[in-house]
């Protein structure tokens, strides 16, 4: 398992899913990841945006967004 902070290239919000440039590995485009919901009472996740960087983890070709990491690093 790989964790990599990327940067959103597409958003698709019918799928809940977006696409990053994975900058540790050359900024491959990764294929459609689910962005994971934190809140049990509303599962529809917080879209990020493009150009917004995000956490990601992937397995092999299997990937999710955990999170949006805030600007500034806080």
């Amino acid at each position: 398992m790989k964790i990599e902070e990327c940067t959103v290239v597409s958003v698709h919000a019918e799928r809940n899913s977006i696409r990053v440039s994975k900058e540790q590995s050359d900024n491959v485009v990764s294929a459609e990841l689910l962005v994971l919901a934190h809140n049990p009472l509303n599962p529809i996740p917080e879209l990020p945006t493009i150009d917004q960087q995000v956490l990601c983890v992937f397995n092999g070709t299997t990937g999710y967004v955990l999170g949006i990491i805030p600007l500034g690093g806080d």
